[in-house]
């Protein structure tokens, strides 16, 4: 049967194409295709964009090569990628010949700042009517001419809702079976009656597919397209739990790699109270309800210097600042922030992602508020100079060094 697709009339990703496209999912529980979401312009500028997203994949190495069906070596795309201005039906002919190939790139966020803005800008109507999703957003990007996933039918992780910017030039099909009707009657039929089960999502490049995280589906991509997917990071509360209570736990205990040996007896506790013993002081008898609270800020912060992204910025060693640099300005862009809070003697600053502890002084706190004012000229020879009382001239070039290598501040 095919699947819901409309078309809604309303300015794309204005908060009220956002409400009608809510009351046509059911607050996002139905999977739905928008036709023409996407502008001709916007589709241009994505597609060309693709290119340098396979390029930096592949220094990133964060991606997945499919060829006929069968994951392949990622030094063949690594080796070749796409030319500045290739075209990547030119690109795919040149590297793949007649195979069908398929390419699966994670953080695409992190890999184009072309693709991050646009998603961002997308969804940020939504956002008002909705809220963040706890866990921020992903994306990632399906490119080839596969046929059906490789991946076979699956549904993904739970609460991870996604939504698919397709930007052609080939169509695409999703087939989906909700969660029940999958696990009951489908898993142990052929192909073919599966497919025949199904509700069919047809799109074309422009069109928008949403689908909620629940339903069990396999895409299908006969000709060569390109899709960008924006994944909703929505945990359980069990697996939220899960994450804070991780993350202090390594916190406070280190990165736990040490080999913990048993003693002479398999009731010997003395293994045990060293290990509890290490936590009580490294949490200076705080509760566990503090602890918690505390690492959830801390997972708030992370994700609002970064804008709202999961992944923290990618470093990039070439990123350098020299002597000549000093006459420009300094500067945070948008939609990220460099944050900051005190605790005792310690000032957490968290950019992109990134958490840094650095020893708390009021000529630190006044510089990066003076970075994040976007209507002051702040230049990298004044944050410098102004922070010669607590930093030297040198600590202060390296932590902006920092900074820049994170891209967590900007030049111009």
């Amino acid at each position: 049967m095919l699947g819901k697709a409309i078309s809604i009339e309303h300015p794309s990703f204005s908060r009220d194409w956002w409400s009608a496209f809510l009351a046509e999912t059911a607050d996002r529980t139905q999977s739905l295709v928008v036709r023409n979401a996407l502008s001709e312009a916007d589709v241009r500028q994505l597609r060309e964009e693709a290119g340098c997203i396979v390029r930096n994949s592949a220094l990133a190495d964060t991606f997945r090569t499919y060829i006929n069906g069968k994951q392949a070596d990622n030094r063949l795309v690594a080796s070749a990628p796409p030319a500045e201005g290739e075209d990547m039906d030119v690109w795919r002919t040149r590297v793949f010949g007649a195979d069908k190939f398929s390419l699966i790139i994670n953080q695409c966020e992190q890999l184009s700042g072309v693709v991050a803005s646009f998603l961002e800008k997308a969804v940020v109507r939504l956002q008002e009517i909705t809220g963040l999703p706890l866990l921020g957003y992903n994306s990632t990007v399906f490119m080839g001419n596969y046929g059906f996933t490789p991946l076979g039918i699956h549904h993904d992780g739970t609460g991870n809702n996604v939504l698919h910017f397709h930007i052609g030039p080939g169509d695409k099909v999703m087939y989906n079976w909700d969660e029940d009707q999958y696990t009951a009657d489908m898993a142990s039929r052929a192909f073919d009656e599966q497919l025949a089960a199904a509700d069919e999502y047809r799109f074309s490049a422009g069109d928008l597919y949403y689908m909620p995280w629940n339903k069990y589906h396999i895409g299908n991509t006969e000709a060569f397209s390109i899709g960008i997917t924006l994944w909703f990071n929505n945990p359980t509360r069990a697996s939220y739990l899960r994450k804070l209570s991780d993350d202090f736990l390594v916190r406070l205990v280190g990165d736990g790699e040490a080999v913990i040996h048993a003693g002479q007896e398999n009731g010997d506790r003395t293994k045990l109270f060293e290990l509890a013993s290490v936590l009580r002081d490294n949490a200076q008898d705080r509760s566990f309800r503090s602890l918690l609270y505390d690492e959830h800020q801390r997972t708030m912060r992370r994700l609002a210097s970064g804008g709202y992204w999961f992944s923290k910025s990618r470093p990039e060693d070439d990123r350098v600042l020299t002597k000549e640099d000093l006459d420009r300005e300094i500067y945070v862009a948008e939609p990220y922030r460099l944050l900051y809070f005190r605790r005792g003697r310690d000032l957490y600053l968290y950019g992109r992602g990134h958490e840094q502890v650095l020893d708390y002084s009021d000529g630190l706190t006044a510089a990066i508020d003076k970075i994040n004012n976007e209507t002051t000229v702040y230049r990298m020879g004044d944050f410098i100079q102004d922070l010669s009382a607590p930093l030297s001239q040198r600590q202060a070039f390296v932590l902006l060094s920092d900074w820049y290598r994170k891209k967590i501040i900007a030049l111009r």
